[in-house]
């Protein structure tokens, strides 16, 4: 069997990315730009289950429990999933499954109604089979969800001037709307929605002095009811919002690893 897939960023950059990292009580549906998005496409009951890839530090499974009374399961391969752990915790959720392994090595067969992914499957350069991973996953008729930075363009500008070393772990494949939507396709699902919902809004660390120009920039397109024309230019995020069909192509099964299991 081929190589799994490489995750350019690697585990110690994910690792010093969440170190110490301070769990946050839940702000409300309106801080997430897929707020309104996701309302139009996804059932609520608390009957579905729902697992993030790549889940730290647990803000959106946060958010699919509280708006959509979902069963959440977390999958991430950090050593320390304590951020996980202290964020439901935070957030009064003692109901969820942690998966503390490699993507590309669980065994399990376990099926979901949603599977969603954000900031996740842009690091790999063998795109396909980290969608085909994603749809493996999913119950048929299920909710594909996923979010992929747009890294190119103006952010590539801006990122390659205060943040190279995060720009590095990014590849831009999936970031075109055609491809994801073409992809997403081919492995059985119907796309609902594949596009940009915002103007511009940096997601990455940026100096002060820019921080507060970019807010400014921010500002002045509310105020001109221009921050929801969407773009590859500028928009921040990328959101694809698909439905598994029936028989939909899959990965083959690895046996390498068990799942982790870690319920409280």
């Amino acid at each position: 069997m081929d190589a799994p897939p490489t995750d350019a960023a690697g585990r110690l950059f994910w690792e010093q990315t969440w170190a110490g990292h301070q769990p946050q009580s839940y702000p409300g549906p309106t801080v997430f730009d897929f707020h309104e998005l996701y309302q139009r496409f996804l059932p609520r009951s608390e009957a579905l289950t729902c697992i993030e890839i790549g889940a730290m530090p647990g803000n959106h499974l946060v958010y699919f429990r509280k708006e959509y009374q979902y069963r959440v399961t977390a999958l991430d391969y950090c050593s320390d999933l304590s951020p996980l752990i202290n964020t439901f915790a935070v957030n009064g959720i003692d109901e969820y499954s942690l998966i503390n392994v490699d993507l590309f090595s669980i065994a399990d067969e376990e099926r979901y109604d949603v599977v969603f992914s954000s900031g996740f499957v842009e690091h790999f350069d063998d795109y396909e089979r980290v969608m085909a991973a994603h749809v493996k996953m999913l119950k048929e008729h299920g909710h594909l969800l996923v979010t992929v930075p747009n890294t190119r363009y103006i952010h590539a500008a801006l990122m390659r001037l205060f943040c190279p070393r995060i720009l590095a772990t990014h590849r831009t494949y999936l970031m075109d709307p055609n491809v994801l939507r073409q992809v997403t396709e081919g492995l059985g699902c119907d796309v609902l929605f594949c596009g940009y919902l915002r103007t511009f809004r940096p997601f990455y660390p940026l100096p002060s002095w820019m921080g507060l120009l970019a807010r400014a920039i921010g500002r002045c397109l509310r105020v001109l009811r221009l921050d929801r024309v969407s773009n590859e230019f500028a928009s921040p995020y990328l959101y694809l919002v698909a439905r598994k069909r029936g028989g939909g192509a899959h990965l083959p099964r690895s046996g390498a690893v068990n799942a982790s299991y870690v319920t409280p």
